[in-house]
């Protein structure tokens, strides 16, 4: 229950990682070419690095699903402007959970390894 406790942040930020993917699926029929395969590779890489981090104790999957996050928050301000609502939010709302949550990961995962390495 201990492992639960530090890495239920990564199975959330799986599952955001996963809705960001999901929402090509959704909305395929009214977003451009590049809205489409950037909001899906920001979500399966998010996907990929949180459960990496999910089965991992090192902080670096952790921290790279952050960076997957803050990616997936400035795509739509920076590189595609998009006028559907849908993927704006989810880009959006779903970058700052990955990051939060993933940043939040790495850092507990850092601190375990900081005080498993003091008590031995």
């Amino acid at each position: 229950m201990k492992d639960f406790d530090i890495y239920w942040q990564d199975a959330v930020a799986m599952l955001a990682g996963v809705w960001l993917a999901l929402v090509l699926g959704l909305e395929i029929s009214s977003l451009t070419i590049a809205e489409g395969w950037l909001t899906y590779v920001a979500g399966c890489c998010a996907a990929m690095f949180a459960s990496a981090g999910f089965t991992s104790k090192v902080p670096a999957f952790s921290w790279a699903a952050a960076a997957t996050g803050v990616i997936a928050i400035l795509t739509p301000l920076v590189i595609s402007p998009t006028d559907n609502t849908l993927v704006l939010v989810s880009m959006l709302a779903g970058g700052a959970v990955i990051t939060l949550l993933s940043a939040w990961s790495a850092v507990i995962k850092k601190n375990a390894s900081k005080q498993e390495a003091k008590a031995s």
